[in-house]
Protein backbone atom coordinates (compact mmCIF):
# COMPACT_ATOMS: atom_id res chain seq x y z
CA UNK A 1 0.00 0.00 0.00
CA UNK A 2 2.22 2.10 0.62
CA UNK A 3 4.31 1.76 -2.28
CA UNK A 4 0.77 2.25 -4.35
CA UNK A 5 1.02 5.72 -2.54
CA UNK A 6 4.29 6.58 -3.51
CA UNK A 7 3.78 5.97 -7.39
CA UNK A 8 0.32 7.93 -6.73
CA UNK A 9 2.42 10.66 -5.74
CA UNK A 10 4.99 10.82 -8.02
CA UNK A 11 2.84 10.39 -11.36
CA UNK A 12 0.00 12.04 -10.30
CA UNK A 13 -0.16 14.31 -13.67
CA UNK A 14 -0.17 11.22 -15.75
CA UNK A 15 -2.97 9.66 -13.78
CA UNK A 16 -4.45 12.59 -14.53
CA UNK A 17 -3.82 13.02 -18.07
CA UNK A 18 -4.19 9.66 -19.20
CA UNK A 19 -7.74 9.35 -17.87
CA UNK A 20 -9.23 12.33 -18.97
CA UNK A 21 -7.66 11.39 -22.85
CA UNK A 22 -8.70 8.00 -22.38
CA UNK A 23 -12.18 9.16 -21.98
CA UNK A 24 -12.70 11.47 -24.33
CA UNK A 25 -11.10 8.66 -26.85
CA UNK A 26 -12.66 5.68 -25.51
CA UNK A 27 -15.93 7.95 -26.00
CA UNK A 28 -15.95 8.45 -29.31
CA UNK A 29 -14.39 4.81 -30.31
CA UNK A 30 -18.03 3.60 -31.66
CA UNK A 31 -19.47 6.40 -32.74
CA UNK A 32 -18.04 6.05 -36.61
CA UNK A 33 -18.16 3.51 -39.18
CA UNK A 34 -14.98 2.39 -40.14
CA UNK A 35 -13.60 4.53 -42.46
CA UNK A 36 -10.54 3.66 -43.69
CA UNK A 37 -9.10 1.17 -45.88
CA UNK A 38 -6.90 0.16 -43.43
CA UNK A 39 -9.38 -0.33 -40.41
CA UNK A 40 -11.44 -2.39 -42.84
CA UNK A 41 -8.34 -4.69 -43.74
CA UNK A 42 -7.31 -5.20 -40.09
CA UNK A 43 -10.68 -5.90 -39.52
CA UNK A 44 -11.37 -8.49 -41.57
CA UNK A 45 -7.69 -9.71 -41.13
CA UNK A 46 -8.65 -10.67 -37.28
CA UNK A 47 -12.13 -11.85 -37.92
CA UNK A 48 -11.39 -14.40 -40.85
CA UNK A 49 -8.43 -15.50 -38.62
CA UNK A 50 -10.81 -16.27 -35.68
CA UNK A 51 -13.20 -17.84 -37.98
CA UNK A 52 -10.99 -20.29 -39.92
CA UNK A 53 -8.37 -20.79 -37.36
CA UNK A 54 -5.22 -19.97 -39.45
CA UNK A 55 -3.27 -17.96 -37.14
CA UNK A 56 -0.38 -17.95 -39.04
CA UNK A 57 -0.51 -15.69 -41.93
CA UNK A 58 -3.40 -13.21 -42.57
CA UNK A 59 -6.58 -13.54 -44.80
CA UNK A 60 -8.68 -11.25 -46.98
CA UNK A 61 -11.52 -13.15 -48.29
CA UNK A 62 -10.36 -15.91 -48.22
CA UNK A 63 -7.11 -15.54 -50.08
CA UNK A 64 -3.94 -15.42 -48.03
CA UNK A 65 -2.45 -11.78 -47.44
CA UNK A 66 1.42 -12.00 -47.02
CA UNK A 67 1.79 -8.13 -47.44
CA UNK A 68 1.56 -7.41 -43.15
CA UNK A 69 2.82 -9.32 -40.28
CA UNK A 70 0.51 -11.22 -38.76
CA UNK A 71 1.39 -9.72 -34.81
CA UNK A 72 -1.55 -6.76 -34.73
CA UNK A 73 -4.09 -9.23 -36.02
CA UNK A 74 -3.26 -11.47 -33.11
CA UNK A 75 -3.59 -8.87 -30.66
CA UNK A 76 -6.94 -8.08 -32.30
CA UNK A 77 -7.96 -11.34 -31.19
CA UNK A 78 -8.07 -9.91 -27.80
CA UNK A 79 -10.42 -7.34 -28.05
CA UNK A 80 -12.53 -9.77 -30.50
CA UNK A 81 -13.41 -11.92 -27.50
CA UNK A 82 -15.44 -9.60 -26.57
CA UNK A 83 -17.31 -9.35 -30.11
CA UNK A 84 -16.61 -7.88 -33.54
CA UNK A 85 -17.66 -3.91 -33.97
CA UNK A 86 -16.07 -0.86 -33.96
CA UNK A 87 -14.92 -0.12 -30.77
CA UNK A 88 -13.41 -3.61 -30.29
CA UNK A 89 -11.45 -3.15 -33.39
CA UNK A 90 -10.59 0.42 -32.33
CA UNK A 91 -9.53 -0.21 -28.91
CA UNK A 92 -5.76 -1.52 -29.66
CA UNK A 93 -4.70 1.77 -31.04
CA UNK A 94 -6.31 3.71 -27.88
CA UNK A 95 -4.60 1.19 -25.13
CA UNK A 96 -1.45 1.60 -27.93
CA UNK A 97 -1.60 5.35 -27.37
CA UNK A 98 -2.11 5.71 -24.09
CA UNK A 99 1.17 2.94 -23.54
CA UNK A 100 3.08 5.91 -25.86
CA UNK A 101 2.08 9.03 -23.51
CA UNK A 102 2.95 7.47 -20.37
CA UNK A 103 6.48 5.37 -22.07
CA UNK A 104 6.89 9.27 -23.33
CA UNK A 105 6.30 10.85 -19.54
CA UNK A 106 8.59 8.57 -17.68
CA UNK A 107 11.34 8.70 -20.06
CA UNK A 108 10.91 12.97 -19.67
CA UNK A 109 10.31 12.50 -16.05
CA UNK A 110 13.40 10.33 -15.45
CA UNK A 111 15.87 12.49 -17.89
CA UNK A 112 14.28 15.90 -17.20
CA UNK A 113 11.79 17.20 -15.13
CA UNK A 114 8.07 16.73 -14.42
CA UNK A 115 7.25 19.69 -16.26
CA UNK A 116 8.84 18.45 -19.52
CA UNK A 117 7.10 15.48 -19.06
CA UNK A 118 3.75 16.70 -18.87
CA UNK A 119 4.62 19.32 -21.70
CA UNK A 120 5.61 16.56 -23.51
CA UNK A 121 2.64 14.45 -23.53
CA UNK A 122 0.31 17.87 -24.39
CA UNK A 123 2.45 18.64 -26.87
CA UNK A 124 1.78 14.88 -28.61
CA UNK A 125 -2.13 15.40 -27.67
CA UNK A 126 -1.97 18.32 -29.72
CA UNK A 127 -0.70 16.74 -32.76
CA UNK A 128 -3.91 15.97 -35.00
CA UNK A 129 -2.06 12.79 -36.48
CA UNK A 130 -1.52 11.26 -33.43
CA UNK A 131 -5.10 11.92 -32.44
CA UNK A 132 -6.48 10.62 -35.18
CA UNK A 133 -4.27 7.73 -35.26
CA UNK A 134 -5.31 7.00 -31.96
CA UNK A 135 -9.55 6.43 -32.64
CA UNK A 136 -8.34 4.79 -35.46
CA UNK A 137 -7.59 0.98 -36.21
CA UNK A 138 -3.86 1.03 -37.44
CA UNK A 139 -0.49 -0.28 -36.66
CA UNK A 140 1.50 2.97 -36.62
CA UNK A 141 1.02 3.48 -32.93
CA UNK A 142 1.69 0.14 -31.63
CA UNK A 143 4.81 0.35 -33.38
CA UNK A 144 5.79 4.08 -32.10
CA UNK A 145 5.38 2.40 -29.23
CA UNK A 146 7.73 -0.58 -29.39
CA UNK A 147 9.83 1.33 -30.94
CA UNK A 148 9.82 4.34 -28.57
CA UNK A 149 10.37 1.25 -25.99
CA UNK A 150 13.36 -0.02 -27.52
CA UNK A 151 14.74 3.55 -27.47
CA UNK A 152 14.21 4.08 -23.92
CA UNK A 153 15.67 0.43 -23.02
CA UNK A 154 18.68 1.38 -25.22
CA UNK A 155 19.07 4.27 -23.05
CA UNK A 156 18.82 2.24 -20.22
CA UNK A 157 21.49 -0.07 -21.20
CA UNK A 158 24.15 2.52 -20.70
CA UNK A 159 23.87 2.28 -16.57
CA UNK A 160 22.69 -0.85 -16.38
CA UNK A 161 24.58 -3.72 -19.02
CA UNK A 162 21.88 -6.36 -17.88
Amino acid sequence: MKRFKQLLQHYWPLICILIVAGFLLIFRLNRDLLWDWDECLYSVYAREMRQTGNFLTNQWNGILDFQKPPLYTWLMQIPYSFGINEFTVRILSVIFGLGLLAAVYVFAKKYFSTIVAVTAILLILASQTVVTYMVKASTDLGFSLFIFLGFYCWVLSFKKSR
